[in-house]
């Protein structure tokens, strides 16, 4: 179950959204682009990719302008920085310099500049985790929402900054990010895949694997019956690998869940017609 906590976090992201929408329309400042080379990526949307940081107004819970990254911010970000600069990843904003523990990196190659409309851009990011380290794949393993907030520094515009009362950044900086509950930036919210998401695959290419079906003339003749057993199929491996999960069996223990998993494969598709 997940605890209502992220529910109600959940629906204050919600809010936020709508107030930077107003915040956006309200103020326009941007940046004059410094090249005229094309840097969107072409690309398509890899399913891993997550959401680090959008143009415009970051706000605070109450709706109150927390920081602004004037319009072209990230994308000047983005062309300048050096092909070889290998960023963090870190737990809760925890500082590297008192807890050196390194969740994932990620590099140029790794980012894609995003065109959001209206002269502004965002920063999606494939992450490389160190899945050698037992924390890292427990975090995201959890069926909670996770997020992530970027650790940024970078030039203010004084004049600007002194009249919205609050940072107005003209050039950033984005040295890593960090794995939260409840980031600054709205659409960084739950942009990680929790570990239900993970299970769904997990089955689907199981169920994948048992689908194989034999020659037609090794094929016994099935009755037709009712439709919803790979539903009923689908909920066993579901039990199954939340059960092994929970016991933290070793790979060899695969081999008989799979064998189990095969033959309520074979008796669900004796239900299924073909």
């Amino acid at each position: 179950m997940i605890p209502t906590f992220f529910t109600d976090l959940k629906d204050g992201v919600e809010f936020r959204k709508k107030e930077k929408k107003k915040w956006d329309d309200m103020i326009g400042l941007s940046n004059p682009p410094k090249t005229k080379t094309e840097t969107l990526s072409t690309k398509p949307k890899d399913v891993h990719e997550i959401r680090l940081l959008n143009e415009g107004a970051v706000l605070f819970s109450d709706g109150y302008l927390r920081m602004y990254l004037k319009k072209g911010v990230i994308r000047d970000f983005y062309e300048n920085l050096s092909d070889d600069y290998v960023g963090y990843i870190t737990l809760g904003h925890l500082p590297l310099d008192a807890v050196p523990l390194v969740f994932g990196t990620w590099t140029k190659e790794d980012l894609t500049l995003v065109d959001i409309g209206e002269g502004r851009y965002a920063l999606d990011c494939k992450p490389q985790y160190n899945t050698k380290l037992g924390i890292v794949n427990d975090i995201l393993s959890q069926e909670i929402p996770l997020s992530v907030s970027v650790e940024i520094d970078g030039e203010l515009d004084f004049d600007h900054s002194m009249k919205l009362e609050a940072p107005v950044y003209e050039s950033l900086n984005i040295s890593g990010f960090s794995i939260v509950g409840d980031p600054a930036n709205v659409d960084s919210f739950n942009t990680l895949k929790n570990g239900e998401e993970k299970m769904d695959d997990l089955l689907n290419k199981i169920e994948q694997l048992l689908g194989n079906k034999p020659a037609e003339e090794d094929k016994p003749e099935e009755p037709e019956t009712d439709e919803t057993a790979p539903e009923e199929l689908r909920k066993l491996l579901k039990k199954r690998l939340k059960m092994l999960h929970r016991k933290k069996m070793q790979p060899d223990s695969w081999q008989h869940v799979s064998k189990k998993c095969r033959h309520a494969s074979k008796r669900c598709r004796r239900k299924t017609k073909t």
